[in-house]
């Protein structure tokens, strides 16, 4: 068991509610109650406040979900909550089917070991025995206290760094993209950019985040908090940053890496969601101009969006460094959250270069499904003259990960990585694919 994962395929979740209505309405009652009710008593109004979030949840899940047995989730807290729970309570109990045996494939000339797949058998699920343990994780989750960063952390003038986003599934292509990155010629630091599925809970960081991440001795590890980790808390994925079991020796869910010429800022854009407190922006100012960011070029990481081609986004990353960016401090910024890998032209007013490499092992449905067989093609997507949204390229095509697992290619967005190499004052980007092809050669960012 320890050594699968397990998902929660929504048309077998939504056929267990439809038959097993009564109990199932039974059980979120007694879970919203259980969760309302203190010392005091029952609070109707948190109650009421429960249920709608309850309804929002499963609404979201419906929404977002395939007869095939292939991971899928919503951006929303309580939703990915419920997965996990499910998950959870099945491993208990037992409530488990096999989608697929664990294997041996071949990459190259690689062998990747691909974990067993499960997935929650719902006959005659026990909702009334899941929600009395499940209803404080699905409700009530306790956030975790944020960590201040460090200072700065020396790295090569000629640094190469992996940088991946979205990656914590322990499927499709991520276990691939591991394989690649301790393959890569030079490698000083390995970075995910955020989000392991589905709610970044103690047993989900240890199966989908760590335990296939890249194995390259003395390199700097570092992971960035996703919306995903916070929607349990964020505890696991805060503890996990400075357990000695695992590759991080990070500390904060903040990071300053710096040599001669470079600034690389992580930030935590999901502790407060899709946002910066503060101290965090006072932290940030204080690098770029300070001593720190004096005669180095600023680059910034983070798990969400600057700006999107694809999904309406809050601008509340935009209106919090506005003053950074308006005065041209920010050459570059890397970012996840949105499953796909989007090049953007440099910004008309601010100069900066952004980049999406959120496509690292989440199985994203492509806007257009096209054949099981689509070659990767780079997509033109114009200049937004409303919204000053960059023209950029969109990595579009089959995705073949998939396919073992039951899913359609056709319907899925591609995986893939990106790797930089700083040189003096200039940093090149590349952009490979699972099986190590290059997909978009070296070139200047």
């Amino acid at each position: 068991m320890d050594d699968s994962l397990i998902i929660v395929r929504q048309s077998a979740l939504q056929e267990s509610v439809q038959k097993h209505e009564d109990v199932y309405q039974a059980a979120v009652a007694q879970g919203t109650t259980r969760a309302a009710t203190d010392g005091s008593g029952l609070d109707e109004f948190q109650k009421a406040r429960f249920m709608a979030a309850w309804n929002n949840g499963m609404g979201a899940l419906n929404a977002s979900g395939s007869d095939a047995p292939i991971m899928t989730t919503a951006q929303n807290g309580t939703a990915s909550r419920i997965q996990s729970a499910l998950v959870e309570f099945a491993a208990r109990n037992n409530s488990l089917k096999v989608v697929r045996p664990g294997r041996e494939v071949v990459s190259g000339n690689t062998a990747i070991q691909l974990a067993q797949l499960l997935e929650v058998k719902f006959d005659n699920f026990d909702w009334l025995g899941w929600m009395g343990m499940a209803y404080l994780l699905v409700f009530k989750p306790q956030k975790a206290r944020w960590v201040a960063p460090l200072e700065p952390t020396k790295i090569a003038n000629n640094a190469t760094v992996a940088v991946f986003g979205d990656w914590g599934t322990g499927m499709y292509g991520a276990p691939y993209i591991a394989s690649q990155v301790e393959k890569m010629d030079r490698c000083d630091l390995v970075l995910h950019l955020g989000d392991t599925y589905y709610a970044g809970r103690d047993n989900e960081i240890s199966r989908r985040l760590t335990s296939d991440w890249p194995k390259r001795p003395g390199v700097l590890n570092r992971t960035l908090n996703g919306n995903h980790e916070m929607y349990s808390g964020g505890s696991a994925y805060l503890a996990a940053l400075s357990n000695a079991a695992y590759p991080f020796d990070q500390e904060s869910s903040c990071f300053a890496l710096q040599n001669d010429n470079w600034l690389l800022l992580g930030l935590d854009s999901a502790y407060v969601d899709t946002d910066l407190d503060d101290a965090q922006v006072a932290w940030l100012n204080s690098m770029v101009k300070g001593e720190v960011g004096k005669n180095r070029k600023v680059i910034l990481f983070s798990h969400h969006q600057l700006y999107s081609k694809y999904d309406n986004i809050p601008h509340n990353l935009q209106e919090k460094l506005g003053p950074l960016l308006n005065e041209g401090l920010i050459y570059g910024w890397l970012f996840g959250h949105e499953h796909r890998m989007v090049i953007f032209e440099p910004h008309s007013q601010w100069g900066v270069r952004a980049r999406c490499i959120g496509n690292g092992g989440f199985p994203e449905f492509r806007k257009t499904p096209g054949r099981d067989d689509d070659p990767l093609t780079w997509l033109s997507l114009p200049k937004d003259p409303t919204t000053q949204v960059p023209a950029a390229q969109a990595l579009d095509g089959a995705n073949k990960y998939v396919k073992a697992d039951g899913g359609d290619p056709g319907l899925y967005v591609p995986h893939a990585f990106m790797r930089l190499d700083f040189i003096g004052d200039k940093v090149f980007e590349t952009y490979i694919d699972p099986d190590g092809n290059v997909i978009r050669a070296k070139a200047e960012l």
